[in-house]
């Protein structure tokens, strides 16, 4: 009965498309064991990973030091990174969709997030949306008919997460 119980708000999230409320600074373990679907992988971080991820190149480029403490993890098509341990953001990328899933997968993230702004940018526009814990920033590209979206979730207190360190 009690997985039923803990098994629940994930089968919500599931049937109305919601976004899930991401526990900032959970523990890794806390993380693995509450997840669902495919396992983790642990990536193995460089010059490349850093760079590509924004989070942790804003991260790297004012506090270099704290990449040594940072570990992160793949699963499905999201990265999860951790400080000590500790979930800082999570960055979902997916390639290639049809126009018609991106702008549901799209708006399906933009009803769960209050006060946005928008930016234009060349092919790519942005959304930056945040509710009480999280900010989000959701990048959307259009290629060829297709659309690529990334979306990075942190927390609306990193930099006080980061000062902790």
């Amino acid at each position: 009965m009690l997985k039923l119980i803990s098994f629940l708000p994930l089968l919500f999230v599931f049937l109305l498309g919601a976004e899930p409320e991401f526990s900032w600074e959970s523990q890794l373990s806390d993380v693995r064991k509450n997840s669902q679907g495919s396992e983790f992988s642990r990536v193995e971080i460089n010059q490349n990973v850093i760079s590509s991820n924004k989070i942790l190149a804003h991260i790297n480029s004012i506090h270099p030091d704290v990449i040594s403490f940072v570990s992160i993890y793949n699963k499905g098509t999201s990265e999860y990174v951790f400080i000590k341990d500790k979930l800082i953001c999570v960055c979902s990328t997916e390639y290639q969709l049809s126009g018609e899933l991106a702008d549901k997968k799209i708006s399906d993230i933009r009803k769960n997030y209050k006060n946005e702004s928008l930016i234009n940018d060349n092919d790519i526009t942005t959304y930056n949306l945040y509710d009480d814990k999280t900010i989000v920033n959701l990048s959307v590209r259009e290629r060829g008919g297709k659309k690529d979206i990334r979306v990075y979730y942190y927390p609306k207190n990193l930099f006080s997460i980061l000062v902790k360190l």
